[in-house]
């Protein structure tokens, strides 16, 4: 098959469990036999369905349907793992009825768990010490012993919520204790609700089964690569909506407040929602309809609404809100591409020894309704016309948490700068094998540049950041970032049909090197400490990554003089040893590298323990956030002339503009940043 060369997606994206349309066995048969096929004809390594492939989607399946440990106890995953071995012969025999085990038993974990809770009503719990609260990221790889430990999993987990909620609400834990007995009751009686709630959203069959066959479509498609997987329609398009340059949307955004309601928590200017006086911030949404169909926002996952108003055909929905007096009211609201834009390029001056440009964008977005659609690239020029007129003197590339994209459009933005030459090495297979590259003489941007990265960077960011390093046109500074050196194209699983969609990986890239960034990441040229960098998973750490290849260069890139970066590099480490801010970055970093990544401790079931470890978390994010407000870099972030009389006109944008300089102001890796490329322009001198 042949596949535009715009349409391949760089992306790392994450994305929650969605739920399909109710199906029978048939379909959902179909659907397996679907996904297996193109697979098998379009992944970049297909595997073949044998025993390992069963053994394999058995242990991600299992996984992913209680990914947890909460419901699912050693007795029952060895009733399921008979089925480890069997199933090849399943999706080859077309029986799909195998998976209705996994719904009963599901099923009746839920049911037992949702009647716990409904006994810790009116249950004595014990808050004395006499349980112990273990934290251990070992926890996730082992099923609950028996029937005691799950018992015990939820008994421990409802005390352990509601003894962090009383120290949520008051911090203060001597009035706490003065009134445990009546701030306990009320403080039970809500977590207890929120966790019912939140199991009434799985507690239907037809809702448990649809969970279960999606689960199952993205074990055998994650069995191939983390990066590919099952897609719904509403997947597809929230996917496609996240990387195009124009989306249709109704402009706010929600969140779930205490009570488990679904709360507008802002709204877009520009938007269909910012032009409606009816719809405000703090509205409760109660129930959706459109196009004949309704959605009782009544304990659903925000995932499950997001799907009711981002489906194609939903372009004008009726929202029955309930209002702070307490009325409900009934609004129509049609979609609109208007509001303040989430794909977009921005730019800063940067003042203090010299004058520097700073461009921002966080994905590499693209038009997706074109091959030569205009994108991130078309952006970055306008933006570095508009820099160039305000004579910088050199370029910061911020990349940090930028998860990719178009390879088109992270091609063509490495083509502006440099001067003609490969890019990237694209291969599906030995056999099949495209050289990439800058057709074009010149560059738009010729003064010394920095490319800012950290773990959040993939992909597309790293196909840029590796090419500029490789040219030495660039330094990289940050961390090192994810490690993706692999292209997805979204096909349907049948042509014709409403079976859904699968993200398959279909190439590789490489660098003009030959060598890949897979599961290595992009190692930059100066390191500087980040809150995150223990933090984020690398694809190096998922489950069947692919391997670190490399590939034969068919033309040789010709780079840059080396930069000479040694002097500037050790007066970095000197500043950042002397910075209060790096300091706590690095303290911050081993918090949640303890806390969070690889949390091994425990301590007695109580008020005083949990208010103890809560504390610590908490002054030490406090102490950070207190040491950032007043952290106020030396470089001044100025907009473009342009930008400033743009914004005369516009009081909205405004406003946001000066807390994003404002944020940006607070920024030490940006400073020090600053101060690299100030370092390297004196250098050059």
């Amino acid at each position: 098959m042949k596949h535009i060369f715009s349409a391949f997606l760089f992306g790392l994206f994450l994305f929650s469990t969605n739920y399909l349309q109710a199906q029978d066995d048939t379909e959902f048969c179909d659907q397996t036999n679907a996904l297996i096929t193109l697979l098998k004809n379009e992944h970049l390594s297909p595997k073949p369905v044998n025993d390992t492939f069963s053994e394999a989607v058995f242990d991600i399946f299992l996984d992913r349907i209680d990914p947890y440990k909460r419901f699912l106890t050693k007795k029952d995953s060895s009733f399921l793992a008979q089925d480890r071995h069997l199933i090849d012969n399943y999706v080859t025999t077309g029986d799909c009825s195998f998976l209705n085990k996994y719904t009963s038993t599901l099923n009746e974990k839920i049911a037992a768990a949702r009647t716990l809770l409904e006994q810790y009503r009116t249950k004595a719990l014990d808050y004395t010490g006499k349980d112990t609260l273990y934290f251990s990221s070992k926890d996730f790889d082992e099923y609950l012993e028996n029937e005691i430990a799950f018992n015990d999993y939820w008994s421990k987990g409802v005390r352990y919520k509601v003894l962090s909620t009383l120290i949520e609400k008051d911090s203060v834990i001597a009035n706490t204790k003065k009134n445990f007995t009546t701030l306990e009751a009320s403080v039970r009686t809500e977590i207890i609700n929120k966790e019912l709630c939140k199991l009434e959203r799985l507690a239907t069959e037809e809702e448990l089964q649809l969970y279960v066959q999606e689960h199952f479509l993205n074990a055998i498609a994650a069995y191939h690569d983390p990066n590919s997987t099952f897609f719904n329609v509403s997947d597809k398009s929230s996917f496609e909506n996240s990387l195009s340059t124009h989306s249709l949307s109704f402009g706010f955004y929600v969140e779930h407040n205490n009570n488990n309601d679904l709360v507008i928590v802002g709204i877009i200017p520009g938007s269909a929602a910012f032009f409606n006086e009816n719809f405000e911030e703090d509205d409760i949404i109660l129930k959706v309809e459109s196009n004949g169909s309704e959605l009782s926002t009544r304990c659903i996952d925000r995932e499950k609404f997001d799907d009711f108003i981002f489906e194609p055909s939903h372009k004008e929905v009726l929202f029955t809100l309930k209002k702070k007096n307490g009325k409900t009211k009934e609004v129509l609201l049609e979609k609109s591409d208007k509001g303040e834009p989430t794909n977009v390029v921005t730019s800063y001056v940067l003042t203090g020894e010299k004058p520097v440009g700073y461009l921002q964008f966080s994905s590499f977005y693209t038009d997706f309704e074109s091959p030569n659609g205009l994108g991130v690239a078309n952006d970055v020029a306008k933006q570095l016309y508009t820099l160039k007129r305000s004579t910088i003197e050199g370029l910061i590339i911020d990349l940090r948490n930028n998860g990719g994209g178009s390879l088109k459009e992270a091609v063509d933005l490495c083509g502006m700068f440099i001067d003609k030459g490969p890019v990237t090495i694209f291969s599906a297979s030995e056999d099949e094998v495209e050289l990439y590259g800058d057709s074009k003489k010149g560059v738009l941007f010729a003064k010394p540049i920095i490319v800012l990265v950290n773990s959040f960077s993939a992909s597309a960011s790293e196909l840029f950041a590796g090419v500029m390093q490789d040219y030495n046109r660039a330094l990289i500074v940050g961390t090192t970032t994810y490690g993706k050196s692999s292209s997805q194209v979204i096909l349907p699983l049948q042509e014709n049909s409403n079976l859904g969609f699968s993200k398959v990986t279909t190439h590789q890239f490489f660098r003009v090197t030959g060598k890949s960034i897979q599961s290595q990441g992009i190692i930059p040229d100066i390191s500087l400490p980040d809150i995150y960098e223990s933090f984020s998973q690398p694809e190096s750490s998922l489950p069947f990554s692919l391997a670190n290849t490399s590939m034969p260069v068919t033309m040789a890139h010709k780079p840059y003089p080396n930069i000479q970066f040694e002097n500037i590099k050790a007066n970095s480490l000197v500043r950042i040893k002397n910075n209060g801010m790096f300091n706590a970055i690095i303290d911050i970093n081993h918090l949640l590298l303890n806390k969070v990544v690889k949390p091994n401790y425990r301590y007695p079931l109580t008020l005083d323990s949990v208010f103890n470890d809560e504390t610590e978390s908490i002054s030490m994010w406090e102490n950070y956030s207190t040491l950032q407000e007043s952290y106020h870099s030396k470089i001044i972030i100025k907009n473009t002339q342009q930008k400033e009389k743009l914004l005369q006109y516009d009081p909205e944008k405004k406003v946001t503009n000066t807390k994003l300089r404002e944020d940006l102001q607070k920024d030490p890796i940006l400073e020090e940043t600053y101060l690299i490329l100030s370092g390297l322009l004196t250098k050059n001198k």
